[in-house]
């Protein structure tokens, strides 16, 4: 009897917790779909440099390529594709190149999103 009521109140306990993790990550990447959103309603119809790209492409309705590993293959990249955005956030990996690009090459920044102390975790660049 003991063991029936250990057994139970173990398996309650498993499914309290995993309800409670599932629930905490349904919203995990809700920024993303802000932001595509956001995009679909505000930016002008062109290709977005991301590397979330189908999420991106999902909610904005708009073309999207990939961030390379190297800053010299992006420069390439930009010249076959002419992407006029560039979104990079916390939720993707991104080359270490790519977190510095937006202000080293002085990007415009069109949105941005940030947590409640404003860390910043997904920021939109024009590209010029």
């Amino acid at each position: 009897l003991s063991l029936i009521f250990l057994l139970s109140f173990a398996g309650y306990y498993q499914l309290n917790s995993a309800d409670d993790l599932i629930k905490n990550k349904i919203n995990s990447y809700g920024t993303i779909k802000e932001a595509g959103l956001w995009m679909n309603d505000n930016l002008d119809d062109s290709v977005i440099a991301t590397r979330s790209q189908p999420q991106i492409k999902y909610y904005s309705g708009m073309d999207v390529i990939g961030i390379p590993p190297t800053e010299e293959e992006f420069e390439e990249w930009r010249q076959e594709y002419n992407p006029g955005y560039f979104m990079v956030s916390v939720f993707e990996s991104h080359p270490q190149w790519s977190l510095s690009y937006g202000n080293k090459n002085n990007l415009s920044v069109v949105q941005a999103y940030a947590t409640p102390d404003n860390q910043p975790i997904l920021i939109i660049y024009k590209l010029k």
